[in-house]
């Protein structure tokens, strides 16, 4: 099983303090959402998740066992993680994409198989 985490309107809220020209905000900011993705990614780890790309607000894990997506919060201040979940890569991915589509802080599953069969 992928899990594919992505912050929620971080981009837009980035673009808008660089409109802002504030380089103390900026960097505050940028702080805010590193700190909330390491306490994702360590929280991924602590249940047994492999991490395969963690970089600016998106994580891709993996993980062999059983994933309650109520046991990890996707909240860390104020920032907030979308999740999809599938069972390839690609999967994760389209369903991050329509969780993202439905809001802040979504969870979704998707399976191409469901559609092909």
């Amino acid at each position: 099983m992928y899990l594919a985490y992505d912050g929620d309107k971080v981009g837009r809220t980035l673009e808008s303090l660089l409109i802002d020209n504030n380089e103390l905000k900026i960097e505050e900011y940028a702080n805010t959402v590193f700190e909330a993705l390491n306490s994702l990614k360590s929280a991924l780890i602590d249940i047994g998740c492999r991490i395969i790309f963690a970089s600016g607000d998106s994580i891709l894990a993996t993980t062999n066992k059983y994933f309650d997506s109520e046991l990890i919060k996707r909240k860390y201040g104020n920032i907030t993680f979308s999740l999809g979940i599938g069972n390839t890569p690609l999967e994760a991915m389209l369903a991050l994409k329509k969780a993202k589509s439905k809001g802040f802080a979504e969870c979704l599953f998707y399976s191409l198989e469901e559609i092909t069969t």
